[in-house]
């Protein structure tokens, strides 16, 4: 497991209806969230997580990318990633599933 990409107790989840809009004011009223995710995806600094908010131990996680076909005249090129394993990841931990440019989206 990368340890670097992993961050234990650093996440906590805001629901919808409290949540602060981008430039700091409240934002569109809605109903209230009763239910709370298991598993989310957040950004912190230049990294999008995937965070564990259960109790459970999750025994194993595989991110890896879907991959691409190119077909440039020469033939069909296939790419993929063979991915990264973590194990035992525990309640309330995130990793990190990619890169992530706020001016360009995923990296």
């Amino acid at each position: 497991m990368k340890q670097n990409n992993v961050i234990e107790n650093g996440f906590v989840w805001v629901p919808l209806d409290k949540r602060k809009s981008k430039f700091g004011g409240s934002m569109t009223p809605r109903k209230p969230e009763l239910r709370n995710p298991l598993l989310w995806l957040t950004r912190k600094n230049e990294a999008l997580y995937l965070v564990n908010d259960s109790n459970e131990t999750l025994d194993s996680i595989i991110i890896f990318s879907g991959g691409f076909t190119s077909n440039d005249g020469g033939g069909v090129t296939s790419y993929t990633d063979g991915g990264d394993e973590y194990k035992n990841l525990k309640g309330n931990t995130g990793i990190k599933v990619e890169r992530f440019d706020s001016l360009q989206g995923v990296i």
